[in-house]
């Protein structure tokens, strides 16, 4: 089994993490230790070690991980007590557009980097092509407490090969590359849960137009 290599200390969002090295994945066991432990959904392992993006994808996710997973449980704590909604969004959204910008900026090469933000029912939270845009379930901006809400940010993405790996297989994990309808481009993904197995908060995807 190889072991993983640790090679980087960086910041993101607000968070000091370690990446590991693009060239480390080379079985379920090490791509599941985002937020897991193995099995990976049939084909996930091979796809993730065999392919560059995907690898690449896969790093620049894993330091978003602890930051998201406790804003989107703020998120839904601040629901449940129906107070400080608005704010626990608007930090959750400031968060997600600094990874957003600093991944463009750090990864000028990627085309189309897009973020999406998913309940553990595929209710789109946030997503990075969204903003900008009108809200589909109630008046005023996508990308905002009220839309979400109004489950109008973006159509639900519990049918998503990738998100659907990361939820329901206990590595926490998925990719896949499709056309997407929302940019209009053929994009990578990685997806990753948020929280553990069948007890998670939701689930984060990563993509660019591949």
């Amino acid at each position: 089994m190889t072991k993983l290599r640790k090679f980087k200390t960086i910041t993101s969002v607000g968070l000091t993490t370690t990446l590991l090295c693009a060239s480390f994945v080379s079985n379920a066991d090490n791509i599941c230790t985002i937020n897991g432990s193995g099995p990976s959904g049939p084909g996930v392992e091979n796809a993730i070690t065999s392919s560059p993006i995907y690898q690449h994808l896969y790093n620049s996710l894993y330091p978003a991980i602890p930051i998201f997973t406790q804003n989107l449980l703020d998120l839904q704590n601040a629901q449940t007590v129906q107070s400080g909604q608005d704010a626990t969004y608007a930090i959750l959204k400031a968060n997600a557009d600094s990874f957003v910008a600093n991944y463009s900026a750090t990864n000028p090469s990627a085309q189309g980097g897009r973020l999406v933000i998913a309940d553990p029912d595929g209710t789109v939270v946030y997503d990075s092509a969204k903003n900008g845009s009108n809200c589909s379930g109630a008046a005023g901006p996508a990308n905002t407490f009220s839309c979400y809400l109004a489950k109008g940010i973006n159509e639900n993405h519990n049918t998503r090969v990738s998100f659907m790996d990361s939820e329901m297989w206990s590595c926490g994990v998925g990719a896949e590359r499709k056309f997407s309808t929302t940019v209009n481009q053929t994009q990578s993904y990685v997806a990753a849960r948020l929280g553990a197995h069948l007890n998670g908060v939701g689930a984060i995807r990563l993509g660019i137009n591949s």
